[in-house]
Parts: C-alpha cells; sequence; structure tokens
C-alpha cells in the first residue's frame, strides 16, 4: 500500500474550502450592496420631519439637528426653539407661520429645520418682476444691495453665490420670528430667495 503525497491527498479539500470562503465574501458583499441601496431609497431613520405632507412647490429638507449658526453655541444660544412641530410644512403653512407670501411663480420651495428646531431656512425662485408685489405682501423692508444678513451656508443653498453676483438683505419681526432674507439673481430674470426664520 502506497501512500499519496500529502499535496495530492488535501488539494480536492483546499479546492472545495476555498470556493466556500469565496461564496461566504460575495454573500457578504451582496448584503452589503443590498443594506446600502435600501438606506439610500427609503432613508435611514425614518423621521416623519424628513419629508413635507404634500408642499405645494417642493419639500422639507433634513438637515442634520446638530448644525449651528456661526457665533451662535450650546447655552448661551440667544435663539428660542421654534414650535416648528405646529407648523405645516406646506407653502400655506409656511406663509400663515412667517408671514413670507411665495409668489404664485414661484418654483423649487424648500425648507429646512436646523439646531434642534431653533431655526428654519426656506427658498424659493421666482421671477425678478414679482419682486415688488412679493415684499410688499410679505410685508418685508426693501432689501439693501451688498447686505449680508444670512451668514451661514445651509442644505438649501451655498453661502456665497457665483462671483459677480450681488446680494441684497434685509432683517425685520413677524409675530413671534425673526426674518432674515437675501435676494440673489439665479439665472437672468429670476430671483432666489434666502430666508432665515428664527425666534423674534
Amino acid at each position: 500500500m502506497t501512500n499519496a503525497p500529502p499535496s495530492e491527498g488535501t488539494a480536492p479539500r483546499t479546492g472545495a474550502t476555498r470556493r466556500r470562503n469565496n461564496l461566504i465574501v460575495l454573500v457578504v458583499l451582496l448584503a452589503g450592496l443590498v443594506l446600502g441601496m435600501t438606506l439610500v431609497v427609503f432613508g435611514g431613520d425614518g423621521d416623519d420631519d424628513a419629508t413635507a405632507d404634500g408642499p405645494v412647490l417642493g419639500g422639507t429638507q433634513p438637515v442634520d439637528d446638530d448644525v449651528t449658526a456661526p457665533g451662535i453655541e450650546g447655552e448661551d444660544d440667544p435663539r428660542g426653539v421654534l414650535p416648528l412641530d405646529d407648523v405645516e410644512f406646506t407653502v400655506a403653512g409656511i406663509e400663515e407661520y412667517t408671514g413670507i407670501v411665495v409668489p404664485d411663480d414661484a418654483e423649487g420651495f424648500l425648507t429646512g429645520r436646523l439646531d434642534n428646531d431653533r431655526q428654519l431656512d426656506v427658498t424659493f425662485l421666482f421671477p425678478a418682476e414679482d419682486e415688488a408685489e412679493f415684499l410688499e405682501a410679505s410685508q418685508l423692508p426693501e432689501p439693501v444691495e451688498g447686505q449680508r444678513v444670512v451668514l451661514h451656508g445651509s442644505a438649501l443653498w451655498d453661502l456665497n453665490p457665483p462671483g459677480g453676483v450681488e446680494i441684497r438683505g434685509a432683517t425685520d419681526t413677524f409675530d413671534d420670528v425673526r426674518r432674515a432674507f437675501e435676494l440673489v439673481e439665479e439665472t437672468p430674470g429670476v430671483l432666489r430667495a434666502r430666508i432665515v426664520i428664527t425666534s423674534a
């Protein structure tokens, strides 16, 4: 009786083990891919506040609760919590709460809740020819050219528009909220309203 060399006797087992290990790695990778795709499509936390119920022109943008405007930190934060759980995140609901009257021709209406509901960002696009009507209907002051009143970037807009684009801004109060707004030319003849709502 002769014994086969060790390499010949173990070769089939090594090949089967390698195939089994490759299969396990493939299954783990596929499971990770499926999980990742599920989180991208359906969202990761199921927060009801992350989407609006029936906004006319857009939606509510989920924003990290830890985002804080520069110069406002922790317990020294002078801003109060906004009662956003009582606000309907539709155009009509935001208009009622903030006094901002969104022009009929507006597009791209979005809102974002920030900093544990101490701040609400609102943005939309509208024709430049509607500016005077928008300001009058919203009871907003005339924006001042070059006056920056929104001092932070947002999930809804970049802090600085492209070079050469002027920013006009102003602030006021409406009931219990402070309204800081800027108008920026998005494209020729189209303005972007950038509005930050905090407690008055």
